[in-house]
């Protein structure tokens, strides 16, 4: 969890002056702390999750930052990219090669890197995520979490796409008007899963 950094979400909801510098002191101290890709850090799934954290947040956490910290930052994320961008496919799971290519395709896409290969990835996404969402619109694992991140992870990529003038492919539009009522559904009455 502390490597995805899905936690920057937390410190957002706080959003004053003193959460930014936090988060800002965090990320140089993962950046520093995590220069081999051999550690857990560097598995597929979980820089695709920090890399589409980063890049979402980072409005929040880099609008008063200086220079220093986002040649670092941005050294930082061409190499998590490249390295994502090569080992994508080990990913352990169907769900985690889904993390890793989400924030693969959002990295690409927000720094403009290889576009050539974006229709290949996109298509490769949509077959992913058809293998792993049932007819009801439940994921396969039926784990309400996976549920919701999965759900989450499609709706920021429908909003990226947006964002580029991109369409949606249609198939994934229907899997998340299928998803979002099963979502619902493992909802308490307290909004928890």
């Amino acid at each position: 969890d502390l490597h995805s950094f899905e936690w920057l979400r937390d410190l957002r909801s706080i959003g004053d002056n003193s959460s930014r510098r936090i988060a800002r002191q965090l990320i140089l101290n993962w950046i520093e702390r995590n220069q081999n890709w051999r550690s857990i850090a560097w598995q597929a799934d979980l820089i695709g999750l920090r890399l589409s954290c980063w890049l979402g947040l980072y409005d929040f956490f880099a609008a008063s930052a200086d220079e220093e910290f986002r040649s670092q930052f941005f050294k930082s994320l061409m190499r998590q990219t490249r390295h994502l961008l090569k080992n994508w496919k080990y990913a352990t799971t169907a769900t985690h090669k889904l993390f890793a290519l989400h924030g693969l395709l959002k990295s690409l896409i927000s720094l403009n890197y290889e576009p050539h290969l974006l229709p290949k990835l996109i298509q490769t996404l949509e077959n992913l995520v058809q293998s792993q969402i049932l007819p009801d619109g439940g994921h396969y694992s039926r784990s309400p979490y996976i549920q919701l991140t999965v759900l989450r992870l499609l709706i920021d990529l429908r909003s990226l796409f947006r964002q580029i003038h991109q369409p949606m492919p249609e198939s994934l539009q229907q899997i998340i008007s299928k998803m979002a009522p099963i979502v619902r559904l493992f909802r308490h009455s307290d909004g928890h899963l």
